[in-house]
Parts: C-alpha cells; structure tokens; sequence
C-alpha cells in the first residue's frame, strides 16, 4: 500500500480514533513480509487519543500482499486483551491489493467471539471489493470504502463501541 491508498488508510483510522472512548484498548499490526505490531493492547486515553494519532502519522505500509500473517497476529493480540463486557473487534484496513483464501477466512472464523470489519482505501478504478466483501462476511460484522478524505468518517460512529 503507498500513495493515495497509504494516506486515506491514516485517515480511517483517524476517524476510528475519533470514536473511541477513556479505556477502549486499541492495537495496530501491519503485515509485510512479517507481522510489524505498531501498537500494542494501548489503554485510549479518550477521542482522539495521542498516542494512538502518533502512530497512525507515523504508519508506514510495506507491499505485501500476504494477509494471513497479518490476520494471525490481529487475532493474536485480540485475544490477549479480550472483554466479554467489550465489544471485541478487527478492523482491516486495505487496498484491496490482497488476496483472500480459505486459510484467511478459517482464521476468522475460529475466533466468533471476535468480529472483524474491513475498511477499504484507495482509487476506486483499482480496488477490488471481493476481499472486504469476503472478510467482512467471515467476521461477522460490516465494511465500508474510503475512497478520499471526506468519505472516511466511520459508520459505527454513532454506537460508540468498544473497539480493538
């Protein structure tokens, strides 16, 4: 992911940052050619928490396309600050460059006590909706497009959940 794509995949997860809540645990991984953990099971602060905004202007993405790795450690670090009073999630953030196979979507479904939506970034003319179509559908929960910088806001906003 680079260009465009990189630069509304930061604006997403600014708008998802914007609706977090004092105490929901937020963690980032990125897949390359291994699993990179940007952050990891941090405590939000609030709206707009700075840490977590640091990290996100910071993020930088690697071209691979291999969403297995990314989506083990996802659930990995998912499972390690799961809440049954929280409503436990993964939000995949792609171009849509990635290719989806049964081994990803049996990751996601081993994990029912966790859901995971995907938000795709990225020139309309190249993204392909098949994988945010077919992860959302696993995990149990819905996915969105962002495709420039006044497209992003979340549509969950509005019920303030507990994100991870």
């Amino acid at each position: 992911m680079q260009g465009k794509a990189q630069d509304l995949a930061r604006v997403a997860g600014e708008a998802i940052a914007h609706g977090l809540r004092k105490g929901d645990t937020v963690s980032i991984v990125t897949w390359n050619s291994t699993d990179q953990v940007v952050l990891d099971a941090h405590p939000v602060a609030g709206p707009d928490d700075p840490v977590l905004l640091a990290k996100l202007a910071a993020l930088e993405v690697g071209g691979s396309a291999e969403l297995y790795s990314g989506l083990v450690g996802a659930y990995k670090l998912a499972e390690s600050t799961y809440d049954k009073t929280a409503w436990n999630h993964v939000i995949l953030v792609s171009d849509g460059g990635a290719s989806v196979n049964d081994a990803d979507l049996e990751v996601i479904a081993s994990h029912p006590q966790i859901r995971l939506s995907g938000v795709g970034v990225g020139d309309p003319g190249i993204y392909r909706s098949d994988l945010m179509d077919a992860v959302a559908h696993a995990g149990r929960a819905a996915r969105c497009r962002c495709i420039s910088a006044g497209s992003c806001g979340w549509p969950w906003a509005a019920r303030r959940p507990r994100w991870f």
